[in-house]
């Protein structure tokens, strides 16, 4: 369903598109598992410049970091390919850069 290329592997876009698209799962299975103490704790350690926001880099980081979780080493092109889906997706206020908010949404379906 989600190897649209048929070659019997889930990539980096088809990743992605599980995450959108199945409702009962996230990254890390965090969906209603994910405290908020938890939730502080990942984006803190992703916002790497203490600025409140996860830019380009931190997201890809992120992004990065999810993929080895399972498994996959993605390329860097791919990484930036994901990371621009991702902020199309859940930057909301179009800034460029990923609030608490905007990431809370994406890890729980929560605001």
């Amino acid at each position: 369903m989600f190897d649209r290329n048929r070659d019997k592997r889930i990539e980096l876009g088809e990743f992605a598109e599980i995450i959108f698209t199945d409702e009962q799962w996230t990254p890390f299975d965090l969906r209603d598992k994910l405290s908020k103490r938890d939730f502080d704790e990942i984006f803190n350690y992703y916002d790497k410049d203490g600025s409140e926001y996860l830019e380009c880099g931190e997201m890809r980081d992120f992004l990065k970091d999810i993929t080895v979780k399972i498994g996959q080493v993605p390329t860097k092109r791919q990484l930036e390919e994901q990371t621009a889906v991702f902020f199309r997706l859940y930057d909301t206020d179009k800034n460029g850069k990923l609030s608490r908010d905007e990431l809370r949404f994406l890890l729980t379906n929560k605001k």
